[in-house]
């Protein structure tokens, strides 16, 4: 995906393994919530992220994509799958979409704009960023997974509906460390 002659993110469906860990994630954010949980899913693709979250766990998803041939694909599937009254697919610029009111945000985007995304995130969401942090954003944990992938958890405030049993393999992060050893078992930073 390029926006104004720069790449936001090359498109790189989310693979099986990160859809899984996510959905245990989002799972534990909804756990808690009194109302229906939304999840703001930036550079969509084929909305993968987006109709898992609807069709398990009841999410509403916006998602918002820049290439047109990715958006008219991912409307199709989101019908085919049956979520076509939870998900939207906005075509558009992420850079340019203010996420308000949602309860989480899922991106792949590469890190100059993984930074902007992450001063549009509403102060009580949480983003999930893949492979690349979201420096400007608290980091509350990370998930290192086969194939090199790393899932980046970040809020100013982390909902108490998550917990470490919601995600195994969590590191948690403290301002002052962001990198915790003990891969594949929760553990705290110190």
């Amino acid at each position: 995906m390029r926006r104004h002659g720069g790449l936001v993110a090359p498109y790189k469906p989310t693979p099986p393994r990160v859809l899984r860990l996510l959905s245990r994630i989002l799972s534990g954010i909804a756990g808690g919530m009194h109302r229906q949980p939304v999840l703001y899913e930036a550079g969509c693709g084929l909305a993968l992220a987006s109709r898992l979250a609807a069709r398990r766990h009841g999410y509403y998803s916006v998602c918002v994509e820049l290439d047109e041939g990715l958006v008219g694909q991912a409307r199709v599937l989101v019908e085919e799958s049956g979520v076509g009254h939870l998900v939207d697919i906005v075509e558009g610029d992420v850079l340019s979409f203010k996420p308000r009111c949602v309860t989480a945000v899922y991106a792949y985007l590469m890190p100059e704009p993984m930074e902007r995304l992450g001063e549009l995130v509403p102060c009580d969401a949480v983003l999930l960023s893949l492979d690349y942090p979201a420096p400007n954003l608290p980091l509350q944990a990370y998930w290192e997974l086969a194939g090199g992938y790393t899932l980046y958890m970040h809020s100013r405030l982390l909902p108490a509906s998550l917990n470490a049993s919601s995600a195994q393999g969590m590191h948690q992060s403290s301002p002052s460390r962001r990198s915790v050893s003990g891969v594949g078992t929760p553990s705290t930073a110190s």
